[in-house]
């Protein structure tokens, strides 16, 4: 009789032994899965904060890059085209140096006018600082290395599909952003996003006014942050 109680002793043991294991396993596991939840849902969470926050820094440097190309675009639109109202086209040049330089995050500065569209003297511009050999107003400033500024004139303007920085805006009679694209400057090529507005007058569109970023602070931007302890990372993505 003792063996055989210590044997349904030994049984009620173990099934019971077995019975809290499992229940104890359940507990962990579903404890875990909670757990894992509520860190996933967290991490989440911190990522959007993130990049919402790097969106919003972003957000404002191109905003006031556009701002700065809407407005000068509003003031040679008030005064291109008319005769009692008119300013040379150094002084454009100049109004659009000021913009330039005003920005560490500035790297270039343009201007370009349909033909004849900025005072009707195109002739007399032809090769000049700032024109090419059609004396078009299309000129495109870049900072020196004395402080100052550099007039070359643009090129391949009249390519739809290498200037969507003008043909953009022409067509859709708004402002307009590029998408990183490659230009020489100085003789350098250099990846930049140009923010681009429309020069109008009468309802007509009559040229182009903007600002060129270089990329480069982007990419310097997401490379500073260390999100996880450096095992996660941001990539800012143009649509």
């Amino acid at each position: 009789m003792k063996g055989r109680f210590f044997s349904i002793q030994l049984r009620l043991t173990l099934l019971v032994g077995v019975g809290v294991f499992l229940t104890v396993a359940i507990l962990v596991f579903f404890s875990t899965i909670n757990a894992m939840r509520n860190a996933i849902g967290s991490a989440k969470d911190e990522a959007v904060a993130t990049s919402k926050n790097y969106a919003g820094e972003v957000k404002a440097r191109m905003d006031k890059a556009m701002f700065s190309a809407s407005a000068m675009a509003d003031a040679l639109s008030y005064v291109a085209g008319k005769s009692d109202q008119a300013i040379s086209r150094e002084q454009a040049q100049m109004m659009g140096s000021r913009i330039l330089l005003s920005n560490a995050d500035n790297l270039g500065f343009t201007i370009c006018f349909e033909p004849n569209a900025f005072d009707g003297k195109d002739s007399r511009y032809a090769n000049t600082a700032g024109h090419d050999n059609t004396g078009r107003f299309v000129s495109y400033l870049t900072k020196s290395e004395n402080g100052s500024y550099v007039v070359e004139a643009l090129i391949d303007y009249d390519k739809p599909e290498a200037a969507p920085w003008y043909w953009k805006p022409k067509e859709y009679m708004s402002d307009f952003v590029t998408e990183p694209i490659q230009y020489p400057i100085q003789g350098k090529m250099v990846l930049m996003v140009s923010f681009m507005a429309p020069i109008t007058g009468n309802g007509q569109f009559m040229g182009v006014t903007g600002i060129d970023y270089s990329i480069d602070f982007l990419q310097e931007l997401v490379s500073k942050s260390k999100i996880y302890s450096g095992k996660a990372s941001i990539s800012i993505v143009s649509y």
